[in-house]
């Protein structure tokens, strides 16, 4: 079920016009038995797996994607922080929304959510590289073999603060 939803996704994603980098991608999936509903009769486990689709489609309907194709590059997760408002439930309908806010050096920042009928039930920061084969590349290098030149948008405060405090700190002695 799950390469089946994903195979889905990723042909309406190449089919459809492109979206631009920055814009918010959006798509529909609905909580399915057996595969998004664990034995809590929740969609805990199954966040992570609708996130990650995201980010896929942040790369694969985007004006980059020939690149990202052609390349065979992959959105990498360093980091996230999920925030679980309240569950979806069994069959109901659900939107992820996903966009790139940021980038520094190092790495992208993605916030993203998961929405049922306008009410937000979960949302994720995400930190990541791009991965290609056995390496990462960081924005710099993406954006160089692109062929682009891109500004970061400002880093969000939130998302700032997030990033400082996961800086190791020193032991006390």
């Amino acid at each position: 079920m799950f390469r089946l939803r994903l195979l889905r996704l990723v042909a309406f994603w190449l089919l459809r016009p492109p979206l631009g980098f920055l814009d918010t991608h959006t798509f529909a999936l609905r909580a399915w038995p057996l595969t998004d509903i664990d034995v809590s009769r929740m969609m805990a486990h199954a966040y992570t797996r609708a996130f990650a689709f995201g980010r896929y489609q942040i790369m694969l309907a985007s004006e980059f994607r020939g690149a990202v194709v052609k390349k065979r590059w992959f959105p990498m997760v360093v980091a996230d922080i999920t925030y679980l408002y309240k569950s979806v439930a069994l069959l109901e309908a659900f939107d992820v929304r996903s966009r790139i806010v940021a980038w520094d050096d190092k790495r992208f920042y993605v916030e993203q959510e998961i929405v049922v009928r306008g009410e937000i039930r979960a949302r994720c920061i995400a930190e990541g590289l791009v991965g290609s084969g056995k390496t990462f590349l960081n924005p710099n290098e993406v954006f160089r073999e692109l062929g682009v030149l891109r500004e970061s948008p400002e880093i969000p405060v939130e998302i700032a603060a997030w990033i400082d405090n996961r800086k190791p700190r020193p032991r006390a002695a």
